[in-house]
């Protein structure tokens, strides 16, 4: 099942000192080295935080944080897939296990906007965490090392983005599904499925998706099927050439931007969570390594490490980077870990036991400290849009920010960002009245919802809100961005006037 270390085989060879094989071998003895008790316990651990923060963000409406406000504003106008997920439709697998049950859901039980925030969050991240219990059930009894591979990829990765909805987040689970399939050579209908929703999950996961499929169709021919191996390869490939007709009838015309900038360190450092956990992941291994003992010390200083650092430097924002460098160090470190998983072991691999599990039990909690201070600012950030969106009795006030806000309620807005959505943010908090004020970004550029406003229903958001919202959209006109691309262009015209 493994990709070997020899010549001709895609990796180099092992003898070849710090070449990519050596380098993901090691990494990998050292990864298996974990004590298997105390994986499944973490493992039993991470799939509890992830069911309580599914909870979490059903009761602080967290989906309507970020992207997710118009996720859910799309969904109370019945038509999310005319007014996103169209130009998002290589996510499709999103689509259909997040927004299609709680579309179900709206119409079943004729569930209000605020309702439809709530399970539309619980549903998001509540799959992830049915993903990773599959996942990890694959894996238990017979090859419980591997449970540290699931367990990485949430710790290092997908905790650091929690609060913001990016679509990647689903991810993980289908990939190690497909893995852990090939690892028990059971590569039918249930890999191809996985391989499909990561496949559709989001582009940056298509890397991943390469070393799962290649790793599937060698296991297969390794095996002496080469009937199955084609069949496989076939279906894989046509599921490749659906992907790319997406992406070439512009399918993804809401998603290619982002790639180009995935790899920015402007974005991807900019992430207190990240340097946090880090730090706790190094001080983690080199504190353990020598005086195990101190782990439960060091645990308790890794969840109060967030609310000490946030009173002791208030300028400190745990939100920043939950989208940007998250997704970032998710998409690279999935890849990280697919290769490592890829490479055959050797017969021996080491004895000595490495404080993997211990060492990751600590980044876990200094991420979910991290998420404590961040939920806590949502929860200021979100009373004050509540605020705005107060019933009015009458028609709304459209405003641009500052519009009524207090400095302090401005400042708690802004912490938080996205500033974009706060007139879906404030129709969807409305719950199915006229609010008091709509309030927009005036530098923002709304065309894209003027483009799309017709197919939103007066269903849930009142026909007296979406007219204001589309009168606003079509009509507004940004000032321009001060860029230096756009200073370099002026300037360029200027001396080609001249």
């Amino acid at each position: 099942m493994y990709i070997k270390q020899s010549v001709g085989t895609g990796l180099p060879s092992a003898g070849r000192s710090f070449r990519f094989g050596t380098i993901a071998l090691r990494a990998q003895e050292w990864l298996l080295s974990a004590d298997v008790m105390g994986l499944k316990w973490l493992a039993v651990g991470v799939l509890a935080i992830q069911s309580a923060l599914a909870l979490v963000a059903a009761a602080t409406l967290l989906m309507l944080h970020g992207d997710g406000a118009y996720f859910v504003y799309a969904l109370s106008a019945g038509a999310p897939w005319a007014l996103k997920w169209r130009d998002i439709a290589d996510r499709a697998s999103v689509y259909a296990f997040t927004v299609e049950p709680t579309a179900l859901l709206a119409e079943l039980f004729d569930l209000g906007p605020r309702a439809i925030a709530a399970w539309n969050g619980f549903i998001f991240y509540a799959f992830p965490a049915l993903l990773f219990a599959i996942a990890c059930s694959l894996v238990w009894r017979k090859n419980p090392k591997y449970l540290i591979f699931p367990i990485a990829t949430y710790v290092l990765g997908s905790s650091l983005g929690y609060g913001f909805p990016s679509e990647l987040l689903l991810a993980p689970g289908f990939l190690w599904i497909a893995l852990f399939l090939v690892l028990n050579d059971r590569i039918g209908v249930g890999f191809l499925l996985a391989m499909a929703g990561l496949m559709f999950s989001h582009e940056l996961a298509v890397p991943s998706a390469v070393i799962a499929g290649c790793l599937a169709v060698m296991r297969v021919q390794q095996s002496g099927r080469r009937g199955h191996a084609m069949l496989v390869a076939g279906v894989l490939v046509l599921l490749a050439a659906v992907l790319v007709a997406v992406l070439v009838r512009g399918g993804a015309g809401g998603s290619s931007a982002n790639t180009l900038y995935v790899l920015d360190p402007r974005r991807v450092l900019n992430c207190p969570t990240l340097w946090l956990v880090g730090t706790v992941l190094i001080g983690g291994l080199v504190v353990l390594r020598k005086k195990p003992a101190l782990f439960a010390v060091a645990l308790v200083m890794a969840l109060v490490s967030a609310p000490l650092l946030a009173k002791v430097f208030p300028g400190l924002n745990f939100e920043q980077g939950r989208y940007d460098s998250a997704r970032s160090v998710l998409a690279v470190l999935m890849f990280a870990l697919a290769a490592i998983f890829a490479v055959r072991p050797r017969p021996q691999l080491a004895t000595r036991r490495a404080p993997v599990a211990s060492v990751l039990a600590l980044a876990l909690a200094a991420s979910m400290s991290a998420a404590a201070v961040f939920v806590g600012e949502w929860q200021e950030a979100l009373a004050v849009v509540t605020r705005i969106a107060t019933p009015a009795g009458g028609a709304s006030q459209t405003v641009e920010l500052p519009g009524p806000l207090t400095p302090g309620e401005l400042a708690a807005i802004n912490r938080v960002e996205f500033t974009w959505v706060l007139p879906f943010e404030t129709a969807v908090l409305a719950d199915g009245q006229v609010p008091r004020r709509l309030i927009f970004d005036g530098s923002v550029d709304y065309g894209f919802y003027c483009q799309r406003a017709a197919a939103a229903s007066p269903e849930r958001i009142p026909a007296a809100v979406l007219v204001s919202m589309r009168a606003y959209a079509c009509s507004h006109v940004p000032p321009p961005v001060d860029s230096l691309q756009r200073r370099v262009r002026a300037a360029i015209k200027q001396w080609l006037h001249h």
